[in-house]
């Protein structure tokens, strides 16, 4: 998944991409060195059972930066679990060709309120 991101995040020479992380607790880690302005967040990474959403959401709203969460399941369970990471949007894994550019450059500019109000509509 993450080098299907790279390739397309790649073909953009606007957006650049700073860190890759295997696990939640390493993209904390690289949030605090890199301070993005958007995480690309994949819900099911392989220590999700070791941190809570608010021990990541938490650790990554600190630097003020919009979270995408990804996934392959859009049920009502999972769009909770991505709000409760602090996700501004949810974006099908299968459609990440299509939605991940567009929401990447959406969230990356603006300032941290307008990404806020970014998230409220998003998720309704």
């Amino acid at each position: 998944m993450r080098n299907a991101i790279r390739i397309l995040l790649g073909g953009k020479p606007e957006i650049e991409l700073v860190a890759e992380a295997e696990n939640f607790a390493q993209s904390l880690s690289l949030t605090r060195k890199f301070k993005p302005q958007v995480i690309i967040l994949d819900l099911h990474m392989p220590d999700s059972e070791h941190l809570t959403p608010m021990n990541v959401s938490e650790g990554l709203r600190a630097y003020e930066a919009a979270v995408l969460a990804i996934s392959v399941w859009h049920d009502e369970d999972t769009r909770a679990l991505a709000q409760s990471y602090g996700a501004t949007a949810l974006l099908d894994k299968l459609l990440l060709s299509k939605e991940l550019i567009p929401a990447v450059m959406k969230l990356g500019s603006g300032s941290h309120a307008e990404r806020e109000a970014q998230s409220r509509s998003l998720f309704n």
